[in-house]
């Protein structure tokens, strides 16, 4: 074990008062923030900011309905004339927790449910780690705190399951922690706890994250090779990690295959460099209302905030200026994790953006600045061994150094009111961005307040060093309550500001995708992995053909199409050609297929076509013909779908570039289409294969536990020498002899 884990390994003592103090006034701040998240919920409403209304909620929506019915509906008809809904991964279809909580509870309770959960098991993880750590529960609860609020965290509960997946990272290094360097006997136990978790956080459907956590135990694994744990150990736990991986196969295999043929498939650097934190954002360190939005960006705060509060930003400071005497190299580790994030959360600003960015991983995923988690992260875990160590006894030394940083810091936050009044050069090109002069104000008294606090708590500990936690706590928490609380919400009728005047089930050709929710379908959607476009939308003859009757402009205005939308299932006459999108631009699509490989049917055959059944993943068509016609269906084209005709199978093409037209042989038939692609099959089998592995091993071990259990129950218990010195009456038992 580490010389950190041999030291805290002892019971805690008493707290104090002072000590008192902290921990309750930490509990309470926790649970006020956490009250807030589920405030609305109380009243029937649900936060509406940002992706929560345009994007979470719809999706969640429509995934609760299919429960509902019985179902679990990888397709979504309502959005781009069809939609792998599954494989995007915002819903995290197949999670247990989802699963249960979306089917049995009303849609806007399980809503404010995920919420909340999400963010306290956040907290309980941060807390168990870092008590792990410390066996401090004062210093564990307080950095739980810091973690679950700081920064980018509390912002980003408009991405519900990006919180979902960070809430992941603690209980990933608890485990991970257990199974390399806690008891053998339990090593085998841990690891499924590493597995269970990292399949737990792919099912979420987040990948941008869990490459995060994935990064995290890492870290992790090479801080504790250093600290001599066993190599054999750190193995296992990788193992872990990557039967974790075959566990979410389930959503990691669909999600792969969809990206491919997704708008961000082939990614360039003007994508990849979108979100990039502003080196001048450094600020919110110095005062945290600085900038007229706290942040210098035109990117949301949930992407650019890297204020942590001032009081575990010296925490950490005084942590990582101090020798590695005690605390080991945790610190040094925590301080390359925080230098870490930064660089790469400037993204394009930093010269080796352009090569490491064409790297595996680095190469899919935008917003650079979300490598900020691992910088608050280390803020939260320093901040917590440093208050574990500041309530020791005699008190820690500080070095020069932090005295020197820590003055300068106090400096610069008492010149931040000044640049509209002084010529400073470093300041004087920001103020025109900057907040009103009582938001600079205050920002500066915060700061400054936290630091002489903070001097006088290294130098006499006790109601000072209570009086800086409280100051700390108190100032992140309205900074990131402010964040949640001013949130607009609503119920589920907010959709109704937004809708058309023509009433549902029309066919919108753009809009948010909020409008699902009363019924309507949307052609052009928002997502996080969009499918591309085979034609242009601006078209009005391709917009006829897809059954659009209504259009919103950049102002939100709504137009109603002139011309008569078209039925969403036809017989058409087929045009073969090699340039189909240039070909489509001189035909009625109405009327005439554009396919891209020659197709025999009859010219002067006449037929009818309508839609028998239909649900998500199912279409049922009645159709009747005097002989073989082409028939096209405005639903998008997918590899995943099948039809059948009398038992026997139909073969499917794309039409008009992204749609679904097949051939009809003729007669009168019952066509039937189903939704069930072969990347979904192949990840679920590789899920339950791993599943039933993983239950293997464990009973297993279980029962090579019980086997033995027996038998070390009939031995007397031997005490050794220690033990009978300090109990009186009990003799040592002789230790065992060697044969000769």
């Amino acid at each position: 074990m580490t010389a950190l884990h041999e030291r805290n390994k002892s019971h805690e003592h008493p707290l104090s008062a002072s000590e008192g103090v902290i921990f309750a006034a930490t509990l309470s701040a926790s649970a006020a923030l956490l009250l807030i998240i589920f405030l609305p919920t109380l009243s029937n409403k649900m936060y509406l900011a940002d992706d929560l209304g345009e994007q979470n909620i719809p999706f969640r929506y429509f995934y609760a309905q299919g429960l509902h019915a019985g179902r679990i509906d990888l397709w979504n008809p309502a959005l781009f004339y069809g939609f792998y809904a599954h494989a995007e991964g915002q819903t995290g279809m197949f999670h247990p927790f989802h699963l249960l909580l979306y089917r049995f509870i009303p849609f806007i309770q399980a809503f404010g449910l995920e919420l909340l959960i999400n963010y306290l098991m956040l907290w309980l993880g941060s807390y168990f780690l870092f008590h792990r750590w410390t066996s401090d529960r004062v210093a564990a609860a307080f950095g739980a705190f810091v973690f679950t609020f700081a920064g980018q965290n509390a912002p980003a509960i408009v991405h519900v399951n990006r919180i979902a997946v960070i809430a992941h990272i603690p209980w990933m290094l608890f485990a991970l922690d257990h199974c390399i360097r806690g008891e053998k006997r339990c090593a085998i136990y841990w690891f499924g706890a590493v597995a269970l978790l990292n399949g737990s956080a792919i099912l979420f459907g987040y990948p941008y994250f869990f490459g995060l956590t994935l990064a995290l135990q890492i870290w992790y694994a090479a801080y504790l090779l250093v600290e001599k744990a066993s190599i054999s150990r750190v193995l296992l736990g990788a193992g872990g990690a990557a039967l974790g991986l075959l566990i979410g196969a389930i959503q990691l295999i669909p999600t792969w295959q969809y990206l491919q043929t997704s708008s961000r498939a082939h990614p360039d650097l003007a994508f990849l460099s979108e979100s990039t934190l502003r080196p001048a954002n450094i600020f919110q360190w110095v005062n945290p209302y600085f900038f007229a939005g706290r942040a210098l960006g035109d990117d949301a705060l949930r992407e650019i905030s890297i204020y942590a509060g001032i009081g575990p930003f010296l925490l950490f400071l005084w942590l990582c200026t101090r020798k590695p005497k005690v605390e080991g190299l945790l610190p040094r580790f925590l301080l390359g994790l925080a230098a870490l994030g930064m660089f790469l959360s400037i993204g394009a600003r930093n010269r080796l953006f352009v090569f490491y960015s064409r790297l595996p991983g680095f190469n899919l995923f935008r917003d650079p600045s979300r490598f900020a988690l691992f910088t608050l992260f280390a803020f939260a875990a320093g901040s917590a061994l440093a208050l574990n160590q500041l309530r020791k006894n005699p008190p820690p030394t500080s070095s020069r150094l932090l005295h020197v940083l820590t003055i300068c810091l106090l400096i610069l936050s008492l010149l931040t009111v000044a640049p509209r009044y002084l010529p400073i050069p470093l300041l004087s090109r920001y103020a025109s961005l900057m907040s009103s002069e009582s938001h600079v104000a205050a920002g500066s008294v915060i700061v400054c307040t936290g630091i002489v606090l903070f001097w006088l708590a290294l130098r006499h500990r006790g109601w000072w060093l209570a009086a800086f936690c409280v100051l700390a706590l108190c100032d992140l928490g309205r900074y990131a309550g402010t964040l949640v609380f001013d949130s607009p919400t609503g119920g589920l009728n907010y959709y109704k500001e937004d809708a058309p005047p023509v009433p549902p089930p029309a066919i919108l050709a753009n809009g948010s995708d909020s409008l699902t929710i009363g019924g309507y379908r949307i052609l052009s959607a928002y997502a996080g992995l969009e499918p591309t476009q085979a034609h242009s939308m601006s078209d009005p003859n391709y917009l006829q053909a897809l059954g659009a009757t209504a259009i919103q402009d950049i102002s939100g205005a709504w137009t109603i199409l002139p011309l008569p939308p078209s039925d969403p299932v036809r017989f058409e006459q087929p045009l073969y050609s090699t340039q189909p999108q240039e070909a489509m631009n001189h035909v009625d699509l109405t009327k005439v297929a554009v396919v891209v490989h020659p197709v025999d049917v009859d010219p002067s055959a006449v037929g009818s076509v309508r839609i028998a059944e239909e649900h998500p993943g199912f279409v049922q068509i009645a159709a009747q013909s005097s002989g073989k016609m082409f028939c096209a269906l405005v639903q998008r084209f997918h590899p995943g779908w099948t039809a059948e005709i009398d038992g026997q199978s139909l073969d499917l093409m794309p039409v008009d570039g992204d749609l679904t037209g097949f051939v009809f042989p003729g007669g009168r038939h019952i066509v039937t289409l189903v939704f069930h692609p072969n990347d979904f099959s192949i990840g679920r089998d590789i899920t339950l294969i791993a599943l039933l592995l993983l239950a293997i091993a464990l009973l297993a071990k279980w029962l090579i536990d019980r086997r033995r259990l027996p038998r070390d129950n009939n031995s007397p218990p031997r005490i050794d020498a220690n033990d009978a010195a300090d109990t009186p009456g009990v003799r040592a038992s002789p230790a065992p002899q060697k044969s000769v």
